[in-house]
């Protein structure tokens, strides 16, 4: 899913290097590695990438769990241009809905 919100910034010529992310983890992720896995993933450099550090009750521990990360593009425009293909397609496809 992450993989075809990059490429819908793609289509509107951003490049995962203007895109910033905010990493979810808990105590006990390994805070380098899953930001190197996400980078990795999505090409978001990892200076871009910002840690959140979640608490943990520690009963449910996830091992192989890289987290969760939330993707971030400051630009008006695009937003305009986003809203305005979404109120088209919601009107053609189902009603408009607010957004």
């Amino acid at each position: 899913m992450i993989k075809t919100y990059i490429a819908l910034f793609r289509s509107f010529n951003v490049e995962p290097k203007n895109l910033k992310a905010i990493l979810h983890l808990h105590s006990y992720h390994d805070k380098y590695k899953q930001a190197m896995f996400w980078s990795k993933v999505t090409g978001i450099p990892k200076k871009n990438i910002s840690i959140y550090n979640k608490v943990n009750s520690g009963k449910i521990v996830r091992k192989n769990y890289p987290g969760c990360i939330s993707i971030r593009l400051y630009n008006v425009k695009i937003l305009h241009e986003l809203r305005s293909y979404y109120q088209l397609y919601a009107k053609r496809y189902g009603g408009l809905v607010q957004w």
